[in-house]
């Protein structure tokens, strides 16, 4: 359930600094990098977090 709930929380502050960046004049390519990047720290913060959760059911058994 945490990792239900910090994924959610950092999928809200991701979509608040994208419409930051898309109202900005930046260029594509460097909104693109940004992206990039935010998308692979949520995929691996979520992962770590299944991991972890399911680590700790194991270590409860």
């Amino acid at each position: 359930m945490l990792t239900i709930l910090g994924g959610g929380v950092l999928l809200v502050l991701a979509s608040l600094v994208e419409s930051f960046l898309r109202q900005s004049h930046l260029p594509s390519t460097e909104r693109l990098i940004f992206a990039a990047i935010s998308a692979a720290f949520l995929a691996s913060y979520i992962a770590a977090g299944f991991y972890f959760e399911l680590t700790r059911k194991e270590k409860a058994d």
